[in-house]
C-alpha cells in the first residue's frame, strides 16, 4: 500500500481487493507510534486506531462484513523489527504497510 506523505497525519483513499477504503493513519508522537483507522469513502469507520507494529496482522479481531477480507499488516526490512517510527512507513522506506488478499501468504 502506497502511503502518499511521511506527515503525522495521513489521510487517503486505497483500493483493496477492488473496493475503496478511506485509509487514516495517525503519528503519535508521545508514543512514537502510527495507529491506523479503517472506513468507507464516505466517512464511516470500521475500525479505529490499530497500532502499526510489525509483522502483526491488522484488526484481525474485528468482526465487520465492510472489512477487507484479506490482512493489513506491516513488513520491514533488514534486522531492526521495531515499529516504524515518523517517516519509516512507505515504497522505500525501512516499513512498508502491505494487504494481503484473503489466502495471500508472505513468502
Amino acid at each position: 500500500i502506497p502511503i502518499l506523505d511521511n506527515t503525522p497525519y495521513i489521510d487517503q483513499v486505497t483500493d483493496l481487493d477492488g473496493t475503496d477504503y478511506a485509509l487514516e493513519i495517525r503519528y503519535n508522537q508521545r508514543e512514537e507510534r502510527y495507529y491506523l483507522s479503517i472506513g468507507d469513502t464516505n466517512g464511516t469507520l470500521y475500525a479505529k486506531g490499530a497500532a502499526l507494529v510489525c509483522n502483526y496482522p491488522l484488526f484481525n479481531a474485528v468482526v465487520d462484513s465492510r472489512m477487507p477480507k484479506g490482512t493489513l499488516m506491516v513488513i520491514y526490512s533488514g534486522t531492526d523489527d521495531s515499529d516504524p517510527k515518523l517517516g519509516e512507513i512507505g515504497f522505500g522506506k525501512r516499513c512498508e504497510l502491505v494487504y494481503l488478499s484473503e489466502g495471500e501468504t508472505l513468502t
